[in-house]
């Protein structure tokens, strides 16, 4: 027996909402440049979803606060919502994907399919805040996603 498995609407949009998205932004087709620099290695890739204003002096985001308390040097020019920013002491990537699903989606299949980083053995960690039912949880709670 031969099973066949259709994306329902709702996922297929959000797909199509992150292909448009990508080639919106041109990193669709963007070349790779075989003979660059060597790609940096990365241990931890720190996803954090929005930043109100600019990245640094003024009112914090969830970007604002990693940039504030942590040092990183390096800061890489990106086609997606904020630059990307690396501690090359740690090997710790910072970067912002916006709000929404399909702009979430694109901004981080575009750092994994970036060619300046190598990210083979890194660790991926999503920090953000979110609503909850209070009938669930209070304010102020941690949660962990399942996936």
């Amino acid at each position: 027996m031969i099973r066949i498995s259709f994306l329902n609407s709702k996922s297929f949009s959000k797909i199509l909402a992150a292909m448009l998205l990508l080639a919106q932004l041109g990193l669709a087709e963007e070349k790779v440049d075989t003979v660059g620099p060597p790609p940096l290695p990365v241990k931890v890739v720190i996803v954090t979803m929005f930043e109100i204003g600019t990245d640094a002096d003024d009112k914090p985001g969830e970007l604002q606060i990693w940039l504030d308390n942590k040092e990183f040097p390096e800061v890489f020019p990106f086609q997606g919502y904020r630059d990307l920013y690396y501690d090359p002491k740690g090997n710790v990537l910072l970067m912002a994907t916006g709000i929404g699903t399909a702009r979430s989606a694109a901004a981080t299949m575009a750092v994994g399919m970036d060619q300046r980083f190598d990210l083979s053995d890194a660790y991926w960690l999503v920090v953000g805040i979110a609503g909850i039912d209070p009938e669930d949880a209070t304010v102020g709670s941690a949660v962990w996603a399942e996936y």
